[in-house]
């Protein structure tokens, strides 16, 4: 092993040797506890801007509109490489309140449909705890663990913390009215107002590191026929009102 590549297992030790299965949680807890819905996500990211600004990192809080932000973090390095930015969204696509939820979710809400941590041996349970919030925590846990391990970088190692990752428009309840809140919106404007880096690390569900070029396709699907129900068996089919809602 070369002198170089021995160097470089020495601060990734360095760095493991800060993360830890306390501080994760104490992340998600965090993160779960101030609820962050799609357009409501201004509460949130400034609890972030201020874990990131503890943490050492040039921190602020970046406002898309009166209820909804970012949170930016940047670990400068000492120039000469290139940046690296590791990404995460932090909007649940559901709420947390009945009112807004139900039915859609079914008839009442479950515990993991709720923004009220609940820590259960290794597990937290909690609306958003595994996604998007998970990624969120393990993403600011990273940013922490490389500045206190004070791991030389040659770029900057930038940290954004998105508004409007879910793929919906927006909502227009609880006096909300952009109908462009949603579908990346807190990403775009980041990149917008010149959060840019050479490289980036999305966090999102799984267990490996893939290599995307992501899109969205829409399809406009029309059915003429009656709601029915699958209860009346081989007989004729039943009308009933539809509460199912669109995919």
């Amino acid at each position: 092993m070369t002198a170089s590549a021995t160097a470089a297992r020495e601060h990734v030790e360095a760095a493991w040797a800060h993360v830890s299965a306390a501080r994760l949680t104490e992340l998600v807890v965090g993160m779960v506890d101030v609820p962050s819905p799609t357009g409501e996500e201004a509460p949130l990211a400034r609890w972030l801007t201020e874990q990131l600004a503890t943490a050492g990192l040039q921190a602020r809080y970046q406002e898309i509109d009166d209820r909804q932000g970012n949170a930016v973090g940047r670990l400068p390095g000492r120039g000469g490489g290139e940046d690296l930015l590791l990404y995460a969204p932090i909007d649940t696509l559901t709420v947390g309140d009945p009112a807004e939820d139900v039915p859609w979710v079914g008839p009442q809400l479950r515990p993991d449909m709720v923004p009220r941590a609940q820590v259960r041996g290794d597990h937290v349970l909690g609306l958003g705890a595994s996604n998007p919030k998970g990624h969120g925590a393990a993403v600011v846990a990273a940013a922490e663990a490389i500045a206190a391990a004070g791991v030389p970088l040659r770029g900057d190692l930038v940290v954004g913390l998105g508004a409007g990752g879910m793929p919906t428009n927006g909502r227009t309840t609880r006096g909300l009215t952009r109908h462009n809140a949603g579908q990346g919106a807190g990403c775009s404007f980041l990149l917008e107002q010149g959060v840019w880096a050479d490289h980036a690390v999305i966090a999102k569900p799984g267990w490996a590191v893939a290599w995307e070029e992501v899109g969205l396709c829409w399809f406009e699907v029309r059915v003429r026929a009656r709601s029915a129900s699958s209860a009346a068996g081989t007989g004729c089919p039943t009308a009933t009102p539809s509460r199912t809602p669109p995919p």
